[in-house]
């Protein structure tokens, strides 16, 4: 029965990170510094989601991608978005800063979605660092979410983005959608 309405849970968590990305935005303008573990903890919960919708679509009976699904990067880049304006609107990042680095997101997805990734991490990094800072304990768990998810994912990381990312780098192209 999973298996059955598998894409349709995946395509819900995959909208549910977008809506996480706009929570973290808010969390930014309403709670300032004093929601950085709140803002830790919904990045955890997206990025879990992040980890399901894969392995939900994977196992679903539907060979073909929904539309969300084909999008589902979409959602990935709104996180690093939505963490640079959590940065930007609690005072912890200046907003030209905020503004450039969305802006060369932006553009790199745009242009070709596997020369984003290495671009994605840098606002979690900051994120990490100014938790490191402020809030120890939510750092250290987002560096054991890592870990793990490392561990877990490694050989897939290996095997089907790092080839994709060289093969964006020595040719790099604007995106199919």
């Amino acid at each position: 029965m999973l298996s059955r309405y598998g894409r349709l849970l995946a395509d819900a968590l995959t909208a549910a990170r977008v809506i996480l990305s706009a929570y973290l935005v808010w969390l930014g303008f309403s709670g300032g510094a004093s929601a950085l573990s709140s803002a830790i903890l919904v990045l955890l919960a997206a990025w879990l989601t992040d980890v399901l919708d894969g392995m939900l679509a994977r196992r679903s009976q539907t060979k073909t991608p929904s539309w969300i699904g084909r999008h589902e990067d979409m959602a990935d880049m709104t996180m690093s978005l939505g963490v640079i304006g959590y940065l930007v609107f609690s005072g912890f990042l200046a907003s030209p800063v905020g503004a450039v680095l969305a802006f060369v997101i932006l553009a790199l997805w745009l242009y070709s979605y596997p020369l984003a990734w290495p671009i994605y991490a840098i606002p979690y990094v900051i994120l990490f660092l100014i938790a490191l800072q402020f809030a120890p304990l939510f750092a250290w768990i987002l560096a054991a979410y890592l870990l793990i998810a490392l561990i877990l994912r490694g050989p897939r990381l290996l095997r089907e983005y790092l080839p994709q990312l060289i093969q964006s780098l020595r040719h790099p192209r604007r995106r199919d959608h």
